[in-house]
């Protein structure tokens, strides 16, 4: 069933909020 579009889903989902982790460890001085 829709297999390809719900790992899209996940990556528009999990991709900013990854982002936005690596944007504040990074600004908080690089630590996770």
């Amino acid at each position: 069933i829709g297999l390809k579009r719900s790992i899209v889903v996940v990556f528009f989902v999990v991709g900013p909020i990854i982002a936005a982790m690596v944007i504040l460890g990074s600004s908080l001085g690089g630590s996770p």
